[in-house]
């Protein structure tokens, strides 16, 4: 078996596995199937690791922000620029996942 090969079927299933790939082609008819067999690996896969992942992010993301603005509103220096590094990170931190929650999301709205 070439690398080439192994490569490809390495591809095949990871693009099964995140579910890109639980349609099958039906030569005789011209159509795609859905596969049930990897339509229900795909939503277990989803059900039991990709969900509570994203509700512990959410969460650990959520109480951070919000320890920074009570810290940020109790903060008694004047001309304190911590309100503004505040903003600063949660603009960063939009930022830099803007493309992850946006693939997340269509992933969820299509499947």
């Amino acid at each position: 078996m070439s690398c080439l090969t192994s490569i490809l079927q390495l591809l095949q299933f990871l693009t099964t596995l995140s579910g890109c790939n639980i349609y099958r082609y039906v030569e005789g008819k011209r159509i795609f199937r859905l596969s049930p067999k990897i339509n229900s690996l795909v939503g277990a896969m989803h059900r039991f690791w990709l969900r509570p992942w994203l509700v512990v992010t959410f969460l650990m993301h959520l109480i951070f922000w919000m320890v920074e603005f009570l810290n940020g509103m109790a903060d008694p220096n004047p001309g304190s620029e911590r309100p503004l590094h505040l903003i600063y990170t949660m603009g960063l931190t939009i930022a830099s996942t803007q493309n992850f929650c946006i693939s997340i999301g269509i992933a969820y709205h299509y499947r």
